[in-house]
């Protein structure tokens, strides 16, 4: 199973792997660093715009720092149901909930656009991407986060079955180039926290964790799986309970 259609027929599977990283937090950590870095250039009239903000854990810290320094409005771009529960608990005026597929709207002109695992569910990636890049104001950023070819799930998952994995960064850092788009490319480290794993019974925590390294559907992990991931996991990783986690942040910068 290709990774896309892993994120899109086990989204529960995946929603359990990014609580068990602090991916999220650092993403939120990266952003807040550079708007406090770049204070001067935050104006009344300030366009956040967040594409596939999901249950808004990235989008609400950013709006409450927005909310205390300067008038902003957030685009919230979303088309599935994990927008309702944040939306029932900022019913701000200035937060515009968009309920529906990147592909299918004109994004609104921002400051500072994210994009956060989005650009591997499309196959039109780049035309999105370079939609991106055209709805920024001058002097915006956007930044766009991918999994890194190199991430831990993927060694386990490449070392245990063969296949590589999705990596989407050199074809984008290269239509980039291509493109004279001016842009940085960091690569950030966080930790999968696999302690879930190390009891004898193999919880649904675990067995979802397993799930997504295997990139194979939930129901069709047989205990074989797991017996054979927790024995080459444990012994190529000194037996630790946590795996470093590798994204791509890919920094757009316009004018």
């Amino acid at each position: 199973m290709l990774k896309n259609e892993m994120y899109k027929k086990e989204y529960g599977v995946f929603q359990v792997f990014i609580r068990h990283t602090d991916q999220k937090q650092l993403l939120v950590k990266n952003i807040l660093k550079w708007m406090n870095k770049n204070k001067k250039t935050i104006a009344p009239g300030y366009v956040f715009t967040d594409i596939g903000a999901g249950d808004g854990t990235v989008t609400g810290p950013i709006v409450d720092y927005l909310h205390g320094l300067v008038d902003f409005t957030c685009n919230y771009i979303e088309p599935s149901r994990l927008a309702v529960d944040f939306r029932n608990r900022k019913r701000k005026s200035n937060i515009h909930f968009i309920a529906k597929d990147v592909n299918k709207i004109s994004i609104p002109k921002s400051n500072f656009i994210l994009s956060s695992h989005v650009l591997i569910y499309l196959k039109n990636y780049f035309n999105v991407l370079l939609k991106i890049y055209k709805s920024l104001k001058s002097g915006g950023v956007a930044l766009v986060v991918l999994t890194n070819k190199t991430s831990g799930d993927n060694l386990i998952k490449k070392k245990l079955t063969g296949r590589d994995s999705l990596s989407l960064a050199p074809s984008i850092i290269s239509f980039l180039e291509k493109n004279k788009i001016r842009h940085r490319h960091q690569i950030v480290k966080s930790l999968i926290d696999f302690s879930c794993c190390e009891k004898d019974k193999i919880t649904h925590t675990c067995k979802s964790m397993i799930s997504f390294v295997y990139h194979k559907n939930l129901e069709s992990l047989t205990q074989k799986d797991c017996d054979k991931f927790l024995l080459e996991a444990r012994k190529h990783f000194g037996r630790k309970d946590r795996l470093v986690k590798k994204e791509d942040y890919i920094w757009l910068f316009k004018g």
